[in-house]
């Protein structure tokens, strides 16, 4: 039974409208939250944490505040969505996946799996959205024995397949050099046929969907992400009329954090952001001294192994480099004290607003099923693949009724 996502949109989207104010300020960027004045007690709480309460805060394992247990309790209510089903696909035969590596092997097995049922809702070619090199539309065809079209903006992922000295199925497959957002694509897309996305950054994954409407398509399945990159300045909207009910806004930074969850990472590799964080944190501190003006103060990336450079030698380095701001007088012990204690104490005010990053994807992800489904097509929206292949596994699976 189909889930009604135009309810399921708007039940998301007026949790995060009610709890609006823990999630849309970004700690770093704003040292002083706003939510901070109302809840006291609770903003105490967080900034007294030590390195080992941080850390058990942020794998759930540290009783809460009062405050701040419903708050956690009512993203966790939202952050919860369905297991699509599965029907593992036979012949995926060593033709195709040699050279390709296995989390990218394993991602589009699972994509695969779970369109597996509905492909049989229409009989025409396969198209891949944003294809790449192809990989996912040139196994769909394959495996499904339908002809396939991959169509893909940069010229240089735009080849023929070389089949690595392995025999490939006799199944048609053309790469079509196209700019999907730009183009006129709705009469590339084959009558009855399924339109796939993997990984639709952005507008990308809306274009699918009002292009697979528009077109003879009869299915679409697609698995949004990044969706910061819009590729226009044009403020984000809800593209569902449910969702535009909520009167949510979402900007950059809400859409970033949406997205902000990037997986696990080896203990070097969190050591090293720690301290290329603090570093950040450091030269922000002596701008806005500097500078009088209590706001954040960016810089463009710097090289790694400056992270590794002491204190003074940093900041040195910033100031010559971009003109920083500093003041003239300032310790850089006390300075790496400092910008220390900020960075622990704005992590712990950055795992609350991270609560949120999975009800605003799956607010974002859901607004496209319930846009489909109030034109009419049968939709499921859930997880594809576990989250130890990709972050970003929620994909919308749709069929016209």
């Amino acid at each position: 039974m189909d889930v009604d996502h135009v309810s399921e949109v708007g039940q998301v989207g007026r949790v995060l409208w009610n709890h609006r104010m823990w999630w849309q300020q970004a700690p770093f960027v704003h040292h002083r939250l706003d939510w901070e004045a109302l809840e006291p007690e609770a903003a105490a709480w967080l900034r007294g944490l030590d390195d080992d309460q941080l850390q058990a805060l942020d794998e759930g394992a540290l009783p809460l505040h009062p405050v701040l247990a419903p708050v956690r309790a009512a993203a966790e209510a939202m952050s919860r969505v369905p297991v699509l089903e599965r029907h593992p696909v036979d012949g995926l035969s060593p033709f195709w996946h040699r050279g390709v590596k296995g989390r990218k092997l394993g991602q589009v097995q699972a994509f695969l799996a779970t369109v597996d049922g509905v492909l049989a809702h229409g009989d025409g070619p396969v198209v891949e959205w944003c294809s790449g090199v192809g990989h996912l539309g040139r196994l769909a065809a394959w495996t499904h024995e339908r002809p396939g079209l991959l169509l893909e903006k940069d010229p240089a992922l735009c080849r023929p397949y070389v089949g690595r000295g392995v025999e490939v199925p006799a199944i048609p497959v053309e790469h079509r050099c196209v700019d999907v957002l730009e183009d006129d694509v709705h009469h590339m897309v084959p009558e009855a046929g399924a339109i796939l996305g993997l990984h639709a950054c952005g507008r990308l994954s809306d274009r699918l969907a009002e292009v697979g409407h528009r077109s003879g398509a009869r299915v679409l399945a697609f698995s949004p992400c990044c969706s910061h990159r819009r590729f226009s300045s044009a403020p984000w909207q809800a593209m569902s009329e449910a969702g535009r009910a909520t009167g949510l806004q979402l900007d950059d930074m809400a859409l970033r954090l949406s997205v902000l969850d990037v997986g696990p990472s080896p203990g070097r590799r969190v050591e090293r952001r720690r301290i290329q964080r603090i570093h950040r944190v450091a030269a922000d501190l002596l701008a806005r001294e500097a500078t009088g003006v209590d706001a954040y103060h960016g810089f463009a990336s710097v090289p790694r192994p400056w992270s590794d450079l002491p204190m003074g030698e940093f900041i040195e380095r910033i100031r010559a480099r971009h003109d920083w701001p500093v003041p003239d007088d300032w310790d850089p012990d006390e300075l790496l004290r400092r910008a220390t204690t900020l960075d622990r104490q704005m992590r712990a005010l950055g795992v609350v607003r991270g609560w949120f990053r999975r009800p605003l994807e799956r607010f974002l992800v859901q607004d496209r099923a319930a846009w489909l489904q109030e034109q009419g097509w049968q939709v499921r929206m859930g997880t594809f693949c576990e989250r130890s292949l990709t972050p970003r596994n929620l994909m919308v699976v749709a069929h016209r009724a």
